[in-house]
């Protein structure tokens, strides 16, 4: 559950890597926040492209993480 980022020619991509459907449970987003921050301040950084790596973009939310307390 993770993200990984290339930069090629000013242009961020950053790829989110949670098989087997990229469901955007609290390990990914907090890995996604970290690394849009981190492209954010990268002065190279002129755009940003989000993708899946493997077979989809995400499947969505991480339902075994519903009804479950808010983490920071």
């Amino acid at each position: 559950m993770s993200t990984s980022v290339e930069i090629r020619q000013g242009v961020a991509v950053i790829l989110m890597d949670s098989p087997p459907v990229n469901s955007l449970g609290h390990a990914l987003r907090a890995s996604l926040a970290r690394t849009l921050d981190e492209a954010i301040q990268n002065p190279e950084v002129q755009a940003i492209v989000l993708a899946g790596d493997g077979k989809m973009f995400s499947g969505g939310a991480a339902i075994d993480e519903f009804n479950q307390p808010v983490r920071a």
